[in-house]
């Protein structure tokens, strides 16, 4: 789901264990590109046998920024902890079982709980492939996906109560969706949900961030709060959501029209009342409310 980032690999021919510090290339959707193709890369710097740094990049115009930085540290002969974050540090076991297919079997634990499990091409970087689960803290599946050499290809999906979701959702696409009515349209339609409710703006900080499916056909549905102010506010806005008139432009993958997650940030930043216009950004929708 939101924005969920997939990896791709480059060098097939990699071994996984291997100590050749290298860079991998990653694309939409987690296909195989080149440098000048790339939208994420990744660097994997080894210290010693037991050590590396993986550095992963985000393309920001013609330069490379890094995003975020994991330390690797091979504890067995079959588990990396893997740590990561700021200032506050977070860990994660990766277990792995080398298979006759040149393929991995592997689990991710973190606090004793399986984040993930399921088949791989490489496991330093995750290189995906085959059948993969995923879970939630409280240990309900996630979804369960298959990729090809890390492209995602289908998924069926469940919220954290265990209630089915929607299933075949992309999350990086060549063209992502957009509301055919227009921002001005949707700004208007929230605001005036807003107003009508007599949202407090004076006491009104911090984010939304709602997620949402927008179909084949244009029509949008599953509304979920990803990233929530109160209960009050965050009804309102799925409220006004589930409301909206008006057909989206579909997502594109490969010239096929697939269902697609979309991210909607709703940012309080000030405490008045002026609106900048909605905006179509890195694949999501941002309203900043200034």
């Amino acid at each position: 789901m939101k924005i969920i980032t997939t990896f791709i690999f480059l060098f097939l021919s990699i071994i996984l264990l291997g100590q050749t510090d290298t860079s991998y290339y990653f694309g939409i959707n987690g296909k195989i590109v080149t440098d000048a193709a790339a939208i994420h890369k990744k660097t994997v710097e080894f210290k010693s046998k037991k050590k590396a740094t993986v550095k992963t990049f985000k393309r920001n115009q013609s330069d490379w920024e890094v995003s975020k930085i994991e330390l690797y540290k091979k504890t067995d002969n079959d588990t990396y902890l893997i740590i990561s974050g700021g200032l506050k540090k977070n860990t994660m076991a990766r277990n792995f079982i080398e298979l006759e297919n040149n393929t991995f079997r592997f689990n991710e634990v973190i606090n004793d709980k399986i984040k993930r499990t399921g088949y791989a091409k490489s496991i330093v970087p995750l290189i995906l492939h085959g059948e993969v689960t995923e879970f939630y803290p409280n240990g309900n599946k996630r979804s369960i996906s298959v990729y090809n050499n890390n492209e995602l290809v289908s998924n069926k999906n469940w919220l954290a109560n265990g209630e089915e979701y929607y299933d075949n959702l992309f999350y990086s696409v060549d063209n992502e969706p957009f509301y055919l009515p227009g921002n001005n349209k949707l700004h208007s339609h929230i605001l005036k949900t807003f107003n009508e409710n007599n949202v407090d703006y004076s006491t009104t900080t911090g984010g939304i961030v709602v997620g949402f499916v927008v179909f084949e056909a244009g029509n949008i549905g599953g509304f979920r709060i990803m990233k929530g102010i109160n209960g009050n506010i965050n009804q309102l806005v799925l409220s006004s959501l589930n409301s909206l008139e008006g057909e989206w432009q579909p997502a594109k993958l490969r010239g096929q029209t697939v269902r697609f997650f979309q991210l909607f940030p709703i940012n309080f930043i000030h405490n008045e009342t002026k609106y900048e216009n909605l905006n179509l950004e890195g694949g999501m929708l941002n309203w900043n409310v200034n």
